[in-house]
């Protein structure tokens, strides 16, 4: 890659072609996270032939109402090929809300276990997640979209969370003001591609011009933005290389 590259935290590289990949990788480290089984096999396979993707296994909370201990247990069976969970959490707006909360339980557990960083899905679930993570002492955490309340920012720089934001910021109110009260210390950028959301198609192509708009948002240059979210990830991922 030579260069410092962009980064998406947050991205269901299963639902990319491997030519358009291909592509993608040559200027952007992509975390790929997953919903179930089988797309947390399909995730490892595309790590073993990009290096720029860094894998995540997990059970989506939207998937949880139908699936079964079986699957969790296969899906955590992966976890010494993968880099931490995700994407994992709690949905307040899904159904099965205790379900969700025991298999995300569950998953925490493992994250504690081997000190793996978790991707998290966490709609309408803020607090409810805040208190598990301080229960199973999850050290590093990633918050997917995060468009909470903004007065868990504090908290989470303290606790070394990091949240990401997606390029939906351009139009959605809570998220931008997420983004504008968030310090630059704990922002990751991601795609959640690929994702239709509000007629704007979201893949990891638009990181770069999600880049640009941060730093405007933060009155800095798009190089310093760039910078700052690349130290943040090697913060998680200490092992990721130019």
């Amino acid at each position: 890659m030579g260069k410092i590259p962009y980064v998406d935290a947050h991205c269901h590289v299963y639902g990319i072609s491997k030519e358009r990949l291909r592509k993608l990788v040559e200027e952007i480290i992509i975390v790929g996270v997953a919903e179930d089984y089988e797309t947390s096999k399909r995730i490892i396979e595309l790590s073993q032939q990009f290096p720029g993707i860094v894998p995540m296994v997990g059970l989506h909370p939207w998937k949880v109402p139908n699936s079964s201990e079986e699957e969790l247990r296969k899906i955590l069976g992966l976890i010494d090929q993968a880099k931490g969970l995700g994407e994992i959490g709690l949905d307040g707006k899904t159904r099965a809300l205790d379900k969700q909360i025991k298999f995300f339980e569950e998953q925490l557990k493992l994250a504690s276990e081997y000190g793996l960083p978790i991707n998290i899905h966490s709609r309408a679930a803020w607090r409810e997640i805040a208190n598990l993570l301080l229960k199973y002492e999850i050290k590093t955490a990633i918050w997917h979209w995060y468009s909470g309340p903004t007065e868990f920012l504090k908290d989470f720089e303290a606790q070394g969370y990091f949240i990401t934001i997606n390029p939906s910021v351009i139009f959605q109110d809570k998220h931008l003001k997420v983004l504008e009260r968030a310090p630059m210390s704990i922002i990751l950028t991601e795609s959640d591609g690929p994702y239709n959301y509000r007629g704007k198609y979201l893949t990891p192509a638009e990181i770069p011009s999600l880049v640009s708009f941060i730093a405007r948002v933060k009155q800095t240059t798009a190089k310093r933005v760039k910078q700052k979210i690349w130290e943040n990830i090697r913060r998680i991922f200490p092992e990721i290389k130019i």
